[in-house]
């Protein structure tokens, strides 16, 4: 490091770097803290605990920055993700878990590409996983969750947010994963995916996933904010919500287009199988609900057991 940073393990400006193991405890800042870093960082596992703020923060990168594993336990934010105009780094997990975080689990702002795989990601008091454009930035920012486990304790599980400029897109795939928010508002969904007033777009591929919402909705998207952009969903295939006695609803969506293509003639999309409520597990209140929703959609097995 160029930099003298009170983090326990700080990387600034290198181009290539390969640690094989790294292990922060008790840091009183960050746990592992990259900034402005290009080329290469390639971690085989990283274990952090007890991090006064972020377990692992990223900002200005233009790297390629790939862990095989990282365990993190005990922080204020488990991952902090942070672009700025005309970054182009990639950030990739390929297994681990984020526990016991007091704010958010992941939060991406602006971030190019995240993958992040082969995980468990629970939330405190914030969103499990929080991702979104601002408004200052006309970039695309791509986010893939392949098969997570995703808990949140007070606030939506997952929130998404496309808040930037004209012409920017926030655009999230999500398969194979479980999805559990367990706050105690209705406003706390398993997801919940949503527009700014700056135009900016998103664009959501949705696929073999499970959710549950104690109290709000499992999946609530709106894109009915003044002056805001498209919400497109390409794909939301093979889905599956589990009700409880005290849920807002199944699934909300207001104001967004199914469209396999963004822009042009609408091309169908296929939903495979729609589940809402089970039979154990039945949904209170409504179970699907479209409002001024442009689309095409095949699906192929719909089942809806509400509560009664």
């Amino acid at each position: 490091s160029r930099r003298r940073h009170t983090s326990y393990i700080s990387v600034t400006g290198v181009q290539t770097c390969a640690l094989p193991i790294l292990t922060s405890t008790n840091s009183p800042t960050t746990g592992i803290f990259l900034d402005a870093v290009s080329g290469s960082v390639n971690v085989t596992t990283a274990t952090i605990t007890n991090a006064g703020t972020e377990g692992v923060s990223v900002s200005n990168s233009d790297a390629n920055i790939v862990f095989g594993t990282l365990n993190i336990d005990t922080a204020a934010t488990g991952i902090r993700l942070d672009g700025v105009a005309g970054n182009m780094g990639s950030f990739t997990v390929n297994s681990g878990f984020v526990r016991n975080v007091a704010g958010d689990g992941v939060t991406i702002t602006d971030y190019r590409m995240t993958t992040l795989t082969n995980m468990e990601i629970n939330a405190g008091v914030g969103h499990a996983i929080s991702a979104r454009t601002r408004s200052t930035f006309v970039s695309d920012s791509t986010v893939v969750l392949d098969t997570l486990v995703i808990n949140g304790d007070n606030d939506s599980a997952i929130e998404l947010e496309a808040d930037g400029a004209t012409g920017s897109r926030l655009m999230v795939t999500l398969n194979d994963s479980t999805v559990t928010a367990n706050g105690p508002l209705s406003s706390a969904h398993g997801l919940d995916a949503m527009t700014g007033g700056s135009g900016g777009d998103m664009v959501l591929n949705l696929f073999n996933n499970s959710f549950l919402s104690t109290n709000g909705f499992s999946i609530n998207i709106d894109g009915s904010a003044s002056g805001a952009g498209l919400i497109n969903i390409a794909r939301m295939e093979d889905t599956t919500i589990f009700g409880t006695p005290t849920s807002a609803g199944g699934v909300a969506i207001d104001t967004a287009t199914f469209d396999t293509t963004v822009g042009g003639t609408i091309q169908q999309v296929g939903a495979g199988r729609l589940t809402v409520g089970t039979m154990l597990n039945p949904v209170e209140g409504v179970g699907l609900s479209l409002t001024d929703v442009s689309c095409d959609v095949e699906i192929g097995r719909a089942s809806c057991r509400e509560r009664v």
